[in-house]
């Protein structure tokens, strides 16, 4: 009962409270828990209730709070003194949320539009407590409305807007302009019909040629879609919708006259009255200029109502509204929200003044905002409900792009993304894809239409383009310290002395496909040490090298034709582990957060397929060059753990080392998967590793190798003067960004896709209601690598060298590959023309 009292104490409080609202009789059996008293009497109650649970919250120590790093400062104060509040150091709101619903956050700040994306998420157990509403209009029961205004000789209600010469505020995508993209859209999108016959289309292109065939002039400032080409090619399209602006420069905005009036609401009325029908704006700049600046126009213009009805501007206090947008608002997890309010008046109102009340109130009063009272303790979406409706996702057009994920926390940290994108009003709007198995069975998933993309490593750009026909998107710009750069590693007395003095060495690479493979495959063909008109790359690479390690190279998913040479898996090893229990024949070797649906798993070998040469049979595997050996104690009986194993055992276990005999796979398992692994490749077996050198130290110290026991290849063939993994930035084979989101090659929802994440990025940024490319649920690099500070479209033509420097890395892969799909497109024409020429001639 102490555990749950909080829950107790709201359920109890919300049930007093409603004796006290309707003075009502409230039976649970034969228990009577109120009757009708008078309202002072209740007044008294609730009033020795509040204080009762003021007294027990205080027992229970301090009150825990989310805070950013913004308000570091106001934190310490709170630490100060007899503080009965501490500071939870939260990224985002979502964070927040997630803390109170698992007790270790009690309260926070939360916006509207994160409130908004929290409703559409449905998570419960959280309840608004009180209101922050700005000091200049604390008497308005919202933040802000929308309105519509028309002329006088306005008819025919919504029907009768086709035609009309339409002015709108305008697009602009950031949370300093306040309304977002469904509040900016929201009448438009409620009126004007929509043409869904034409596949391939996107949203943003069915909405504007909706528009232009609705309206017979606009001006609809800003950005159509936050794809910078596809927005250049729709104002190209349907220019009558830039018609009215009066822009000097005749770019489709409105004019600024420097009077110090920047405010796109106000431009839009003025629209209106120069010409205009229609106009969709704020009711605050309704009230402000028909009051003022446009006072003798105001009795020639009505508000049009959403059920079709006119209203006069005049003398109008409550006019009708096409949308309300809540108010900032504190809200706590539900076994606080009886106690925290009746606190905040003790730390507000009552008492002298200390370090830490002075240090919640400045956070909590930070924008010019007032703390109101709600008529009645709600839980969030309930509040939310009573001012807007929480959006319902839906397909438009059939439009919805589907993100594909590889664990539950990436789809969990997916569905946070989509909300926030439908409670913003932004299409496409985003599906989750259950769990792949990993980013390789990802890319299969979107080649074959199960998912439309998704964000990757840059070590699967290669697997992506080369074995998946897909291709970029967007490319994530990365933070600067945090580039990948690749680097060529031999052992420190090597005499190697450029690329092709490497041939017939033993290499080391962390992954097939990887970027560390596909720079040394690009300075190979830049270097004409393989031709540039050979796509076969894991031929040519078998060819060069002697024995290697390159995992996955008998995978299907990261090389489905199978050319990849034995030489290519002769290095590597399975990694040390127990031979019984004998692991499930169906079970993926991948790491997985969940069992999730698995289209692309790597099948155990069949009985009577011939083992690699080198497989063991019943060898004993031995132990890492780091780990100790078990002692073997001179008694047998006493060393067997486990039962002696039956014939069928036996059979099983050496199907499952035959599987991994020099295991190849791509994951961990493998002895010498990833960069650590083509580590400690080198330091074991091989002469080379080709890898990035970014972790390079951490891995030498894991592995309790001797970084001096190395030394860097320079990218003109040179070694570097010292051994270690210090080196001149130009020593690199090359420096590039971590990512890039992949899709299919052509897709036609490329545009939505480019045009949804950059809208996302823009809102994500401008406020801490959730950071899209950083840490989730204390998991790092979920869709994002955590190194992404943004998103660049693929079409750019102003990027950071890294981000050229990965463009780059894949033209002579991509020219070889357009080159051969021509040429043998070039064969196959030939063919058949020689055969019609033969049919011709024996006729």
């Amino acid at each position: 009962l102490i555990q749950n009292r909080g829950r107790v104490e709201f359920s109890l409080y919300f049930l007093v409270q409603k004796c006290y609202q309707f003075g009502e009789k409230i039976t649970r059996g034969k228990f009577v828990f109120c009757e009708k008293f008078s309202n002072m009497a209740w007044k008294i109650v609730l009033g020795l209730f509040a204080t009762l649970l003021s007294i027990a919250a205080a027992q229970d120590g301090r009150i825990r709070f989310c805070s950013s790093i913004r308000f570091a400062a106001e934190c310490e104060q709170m630490d100060r003194g007899n503080s009965q509040v501490e500071c939870i150091r939260v990224q985002d709101s979502i964070e927040c949320a997630q803390r109170m619903l698992n007790n270790t956050a009690d309260f926070g700040i939360f916006s509207p539009e994160s409130v908004l994306q929290i409703g559409a998420l449905a998570w419960d157990g959280m309840t608004v407590v009180k209101e922050l509403r700005h000091l200049d209009r604390a008497d308005n029961v919202v933040d802000y409305e929308s309105v519509v205004i028309v002329r006088n000789d306005h008819l025919n209600g919504l029907e009768g807007l086709r035609g009309a010469k339409f002015c709108h505020p305008g697009l602009f995508y950031d949370r300093s302009q306040r309304w977002s993209e469904r509040f900016l859209k929201h009448f438009e999108r409620t009126v004007v019909p929509v043409d869904c016959e034409h596949d391939g289309v996107s949203p943003a292109e069915i909405e504007a040629s909706a528009m232009s065939r609705y309206f017979s002039a606009a001006c609809r400032p800003g950005a159509w879609s936050n794809n910078p080409d596809e927005d250049a090619r729709l104002k190209e399209l349907y220019p009558n919708l830039c018609e009215l602006c009066n822009s000097d420069s005749n770019s489709c905005d409105y004019a600024r006259d420097g009077s110090g009036s920047e405010n796109s609401h106000a431009e839009a009325l003025r629209c209106l009255v120069r010409g205009g029908t229609a106009a969709y704006v704020a009711l605050e700049v309704v009230q402000d200029l028909f009051n003022g600046e446009l006072k003798e126009h105001v009795d020639s213009f009505h508000y049009l109502c959403p059920n079709g009805t006119l209203q006069s501007i005049s003398f109008n206090e409550q006019p009708c509204v096409w949308l309300r947008q809540p108010w900032r608002v504190i809200v706590s997890s539900d076994p606080m929200a009886v106690q925290l309010p009746q606190l905040m008046n003790d730390w507000f109102n009552t008492g002298r003044s200390e370090p830490w009340k002075d240090a919640i109130k400045s956070i909590i009063t930070s924008e010019s905002s007032v703390i109101h009272r709600p008529q009645s303790l709600q839980r969030l979406r309930d509040y939310v409900r009573t001012i807007r409706e929480i959006p319902i996702d839906f397909n438009f057009c059939s439009t919805r792009s589907t993100w594909c994920t590889t664990s539950a926390d990436e789809y969990e940290k997916c569905r946070v993304i989509s909300a926030g994108g439908l409670t913003s009003g932004i299409l496409p709007t985003i599906e989750c894809r259950s769990p792949r198995s990993n980013a390789v069975a990802c890319l299969n998933d979107i080649s074959t239409n199960g998912s439309d993309f998704m964000g990757i490593d840059s070590n699967y750009g290669f697997l992506a383009r080369q074995v998946y026909n897909l291709s970029a998107a967007m490319y994530a710009e990365t933070e600067s310290n945090k580039y990948s750069s690749v680097v060529i590693l031999v052992r420190a007395n090597a005499t190697f002395n450029g690329l092709e003095s490497l041939r017939n060495a033993k290499a080391c690479f962390p992954e097939y496909g990887g970027i560390a493979k596909v720079t040394f495959l690009t300075a190979a063909v830049n270097q004409n040490i393989f031709p540039n008109n050979n796509c076969n790359y894991s031929v040519l690479l078998g060819e060069f090298f002697g024995s290697s390690c390159v995992p996955g190279a008998r995978d299907p998913l990261h090389d489905p034709a199978g050319h990849t040479p034995d030489n290519m898996c002769s290095l590597c090893r399975h990694n040390v582990a127990p031979l019984r229990p004998i692991v499930d024949e169906d079970a993926s070797v991948a790491k997985r957060s969940v069992p999730s649906e698995d289209d692309g798993e790597v099948k155990p070998a069949e009985d009577g397929e011939e083992a690699p040469e080198d497989a063991p049979e019943d060898e004993e595997v031995a132990p890492a060059a780091d780990e100790e050996e078990t002692p073997v104690e001179d008694e047998p009986e006493e060393e067997e753990a486990l039962p002696e194993e039956t014939e069928e055992e036996k059979i099983a276990r050496r199907n499952r080392l035959n599987q991994i005999a020099g295991n190849c796979n791509a994951d961990t398992t493998n002895r010498y998967f990833g960069n650590q692994g083509a580590l400690r490749c080198l330091a074991e077996v091989g002469d080379v590793a080709i890898l990035e050198l970014q972790y390079l130290r951490q891995h030498a110290h894991e592995l309790f190798l001797n970084p001096n026991d190395f030394r860097i290849m320079c990218k003109n063939g040179s070694l570097a003067a010292y051994t270690g993994f210090n080196v001149d930035p130009g020593c690199v084979m090359t420096t590039i960004v971590d990512g890039e989101i992949v899709v299919r090659r052509n897709s036609t929802r490329r545009d939505g896709i480019i045009n949804a994440l950059t809208s996302l990025d823009l809102y994500f940024q401008n406020q801490p209601d959730f950071k899209m490319y950083n840490i989730f649920a204390g998991v790092k690099h979920l869709l994002f690598k955590d190194s992404t500070i943004g998103l660049v479209p693929a079409n750019a033509t102003d990027v950071s060298s890294s981000v050229q420097n990965y463009i780059d890395l894949f033209d002579s892969i991509e020219v070889c590959q357009r080159g051969s799909a021509l040429t043998i497109s070039i064969s196959n024409f030939l063919l058949v023309v020689l055969a019609f020429i033969t049919i011709v001639r024996l006729r």
